[in-house]
């Protein structure tokens, strides 16, 4: 079973690291939403946790803040939830196994855990 904090680091950091302190949002587009079209069914809205789960996994604000509707203080600013409910994680983009002979090059400069 996937504990909160695992999900919780994965999405904090990207959507948190971009939150205006003012609370100011601009548009750069505007963007016509006809209703009469079908596009298909949405199964949920998420985030990939990607390789920055690993720093805010034990983050119980960040969790909150993504993972339910909530609202959460953050950085003295009250902030809703998101309420997401699918994330993805890379379970790994590299292999040290052997397919036909030919294996991947480890790269000193990428932590094992990336």
């Amino acid at each position: 079973m996937i504990r909160r904090r695992t999900l919780l680091a994965a999405a904090g950091g990207g959507l948190l690291g971009g939150v205006p302190a003012t609370g100011t949002a601009r548009a750069d587009a505007a963007i016509a939403v006809d209703p009469s079209t079908t596009y298909g069914t949405w199964e949920g809205w998420g985030t990939s946790l990607a390789w920055w789960a690993n720093v805010f996994g034990a983050r119980d604000d960040f969790a909150d803040i993504f993972f339910t509707t909530r609202n959460t203080t953050y950085n003295g600013t009250s902030l809703p939830g998101l309420g997401l409910n699918i994330a993805r994680y890379n379970l790994g983009a590299c292999s040290r196994n052997s397919v036909n002979g030919a294996s991947m090059a480890v790269s000193p400069n990428i932590p094992s855990f990336k």
